[in-house]
């Protein structure tokens, strides 16, 4: 069982998960950028086919995005795909650096679910990190934390939920193999 963390395509997740923990580990920022190189299967690049996005659903389908919102916004989350957001110029200039190198996939991805993928930074001062991740957030070998979790619900359910019933569904989901029944979270969730 595995969890879609980011509200894009599930393919750029291992490059998403790459770039953010290069921003984390080494506080690069947008401007810091000279080229970003995704190295990621055919099938993968095949798949999230946008480019260049110009609207927010292109961009779902990219990973030239969610790596870039990643540097820009250092998040991947639905507040970032807005056409507004994805027509940035800073962000257009960066989607524009950013290189895909097509790598031999893993043949038992199917099986296994494990895929290499590599985010290499180079940066203007000539600088270059790099960091591949195996697993997407969200698998049960890269897993998420409560607090991820909750988040992603918090951000889902606050789109037909106000921040109290939000928080209320979210307690008894937490407790949820321990409920007696789900009528109290049916009625919070219903309204």
């Amino acid at each position: 069982l595995s969890l879609k963390y980011y509200p894009c395509g599930h393919l750029s997740h291992w490059c998403i998960d790459a770039a953010l923990l290069l921003v984390q580990q080494h506080g690069i920022t947008a401007g810091d950028v000279e080229e970003i190189i995704c190295e990621m299967p055919e099938s993968f690049i095949r798949t999230l086919r946008h480019h260049r996005p110009k609207t927010a659903l292109e961009a779902k389908i990219s990973v030239q995005y969610p790596v870039t919102a990643a540097l820009l916004d250092h998040e991947v989350s639905e507040r970032i795909f807005t056409d507004e957001k994805v027509m940035r110029p800073e962000a257009q200039d960066l989607i524009g650096r950013v290189r895909i190198k097509p790598i031999p996939g893993n043949p038992k991805f199917d099986e296994t679910g494990e895929e290499p993928n590599t985010v290499t930074t180079r940066l203007k001062n000539g600088k270059s990190y790099s960091k591949t991740v195996n697993f997407a957030k969200g698998d049960i070998r890269n897993p998420l934390t409560e607090a991820e979790l909750s988040g992603k619900f918090r951000e889902c359910a606050g789109s037909v939920l106000d921040a109290s019933r939000t928080q209320q569904a979210l307690d008894l989901l937490w407790k949820l193999d321990s409920l007696p029944e789900l009528s109290k979270l049916a009625t919070v969730l219903m309204g």
